[in-house]
């Protein structure tokens, strides 16, 4: 069963996050924690199932324009900035995750390289780790993009998964995306629909999607 995917820069930035059958705290085994389900979990589903594509929701701060009574001529009119928005605790907590997640696979990473019996360490050693309540899967591309998969303990090995996705759907939906340009540089959040829908309908086409 695959329960959630992080996608790291060279940057150490968590620039894209999606689950599916992630079972949060306080959660029976018979199901997922419907209370706290992440947003972009249904937001995955839907655009996944009716192929229309989903408005990620943004809050921005324009202007209004007037016209100068003197030169008859449009001059900007600054709008009044609505009152700062509480900061929404499940985006936070998923941020303190990420940099768990990260600073867990970096640690992991050097510890294999360090104790390798090849000379200069195996940077290609780290494959994934294991615990009582899932298993981690790592992939690293030459440019320093990070992908991590989270699976149920039992779950095989998923790195050709992880390459997969990358070479097939990362590279042609968001690197070669004219319309959405990526930048390796800046630490944006991939926004991008349509890498979104073809990832979910990929991974859950996969036999140990929900086994």
């Amino acid at each position: 069963m695959i329960y959630s995917l992080y996608i790291f820069d060279r940057h150490c930035q968590c620039i894209f996050y999606t689950e599916w059958n992630r079972i949060r705290p306080g959660a029976g085994r018979g199901g997922a924690d419907t209370s706290n389900t992440s947003q972009s979990t249904a937001a995955t589903a839907s655009l996944a199932e009716t192929n229309v594509p989903y408005v990620w929701p943004t809050l921005s701060h324009g202007t209004a324009t007037g016209i100068d009574p003197a030169t008859g001529l449009p001059h900007r009119v600054s709008a009044a900035a609505p009152p700062a928005a509480p900061v929404d605790s499940r985006d936070a907590a998923l941020s303190d995750e990420s940099k768990l997640v990260y600073g867990v696979v970096i640690s992991l990473k050097n510890m294999v390289s360090k104790l390798s019996a090849t000379q200069g360490g195996n940077s290609d050693g780290f494959l994934s780790y294991r615990t009582n309540t899932y298993r981690l899967h790592y992939f690293e591309t030459a440019s320093g993009l990070k992908l991590v998969m989270m699976s149920d303990p039992l779950a095989a090995s998923l790195r050709d998964v992880l390459k997969q996705i990358y070479v097939h759907i990362f590279v042609e939906y968001v690197v070669k995306n004219a319309l959405l340009p990526y930048d390796p540089k800046l630490s944006l959040p991939i926004s991008n629909d349509y890498f979104r829908a073809v990832l979910n309908n990929y991974v859950r086409g996969l036999s140990c999607y929900q086994s």
